[in-house]
């Protein structure tokens, strides 16, 4: 069998000035991922923060989009109430899953 040669993290939170601050979480993805890339994979993070952001660095790819649900209080609250009733199922699987 074929070793995989590309890793996906995704996270909220990873050690690096262009994304925002993180903790213990973000040092080990980091670090983990610098591991990866010395032994020969292509790392790809990706995640959401307030902004979003893309761009490569030292053989891993980071792409953040936009944390919608962070920004709109009222939007998370409908979608986690929506996912626990029975009756709003239908509609959470096609609006949140689909």
């Amino acid at each position: 069998m074929k070793e995989p040669k590309n890793i996906l993290i995704f996270t909220k939170e990873y050690d690096h000035p262009k994304i925002s601050n993180s903790g213990g979480t973000g040092i080990f993805y980091k670090n983990f991922a610098e591991k990866l890339t010395e032994k020969g994979y292509k790392v790809f993070v990706f995640g959401s923060k307030k902004q979003p952001v893309s761009f490569e660095e030292n053989g891993i790819v980071f792409y953040f989009v936009k944390d919608y649900f962070q920004k709109n209080r009222v939007a998370n609250l409908v979608r986690s109430v929506s996912g626990k009733l029975s009756f709003f199922k239908s509609v959470y699987f096609e609006k949140y899953l689909a």
